[in-house]
């Protein structure tokens, strides 16, 4: 390769760089923030997510256009749920706004698209663009949220209109198999005059078994506490609460799954009840 070849080569080298520079995909991915119980009222539970994005490369990219679904589980549309959207990166001013939550099938919306003034800006950093807040009728059970397999499908576009859209990162642990809990069983005339964890039910149990647990009147609001699932190693392997919670019966289920949302083995497991001082054990049974 003589000299004149090399500098062509290393020009459309130069050229193709700037070219991927200018193009940098979007990518997009779900933060969990919090799950809080009895929030804000009593046997209402309130989900946060953050949604994110970044580029794939040292560029930043002005929006145009911004847009995708998610997707709650049938467990947690029966629970009622009540989505709001704050914390938006893309003002009112400067882009036409499309939010909604559709109660038949569980589908979260947002759409933002460019309509005057200044465009938003994304970066190689992640960067939340808008916050989830999703609250739902406390159960005893479990749900999930994944992308939305449907329309609108995810889709980012610069200010040249060009699709820069790039992945959508594989949903947290944290939003698989998400605690519903926790039921509250009694009435202010049925408060427990001491603290118990009740042995679960079934036991054996496969794949799943509730655990019950009281809380008596002790004078404070509030009490500190922890209901843990631990193998027979010692080790947690499943917090299933760590709350303040007022005087009365709970009850809550355990699907067999660790707190990365993978099943736990058949073998002996312990629950660990802590409440005030007050520590109570049980054994448990998983078999497959």
């Amino acid at each position: 390769m003589n000299r004149f070849e090399k500098i062509l080569c290393m020009g459309c080298h130069f050229l193709f760089l700037l070219c991927n520079l200018g193009y940098a995909q979007v990518d997009t991915r779900l933060t969990y923030v919090s799950n809080d119980y009895d929030t804000p009222s009593k046997g209402v539970g309130t989900l946060i997510i953050d949604v994110e994005a970044r580029t794939t490369i040292l560029s930043s990219s002005g929006i145009s256009v911004f847009q995708n679904a998610l997707q709650l589980d049938a467990n947690l549309i029966q629970q009622n749920p009540i989505v709001d959207f704050t914390n938006q990166q893309f003002p009112e001013s400067n882009y036409n706004i499309n939010e909604d939550y559709r109660s038949s099938d569980g589908r979260i919306r947002y759409v933002y698209a460019f309509s005057s003034g200044a465009r938003s800006i994304v970066n190689n950093n992640w960067r939340r663009l808008l916050t989830l807040t999703i609250q739902y009728t406390m159960s005893s059970t479990t749900a999930s949220i994944a992308w939305f397999n449907g329309l609108p499908n995810y889709l980012v576009t610069d200010e040249n209109n060009i699709n820069i859209t790039g992945i959508e990162e594989q949903i947290p642990s944290e939003l698989n198999n998400i605690p519903l809990p926790i039921t509250e069983r009694n009435t202010q005339s049925e408060i427990p005059t001491r603290y118990s964890l009740y042995q679960n039910y079934p036991n054996p149990f496969n794949p799943t078994t509730t655990l019950r647990f009281d809380i008596p009147s002790t004078g404070a609001e509030l009490v500190d506490t922890k209901l843990i699932i631990y193998n027979s190693l010692g080790q947690s392997i499943k917090k299933l609460y760590n709350e303040n919670l007022s005087a009365g019966s709970y009850e809550i289920q355990w699907d067999g799954t660790n707190d990365f949302g993978k099943s736990a083995p058949t073998g002996i497991y312990f629950a660990l009840f802590r409440a005030d001082g007050f520590t109570q054990l049980r054994k448990l049974v998983l078999i497959k």
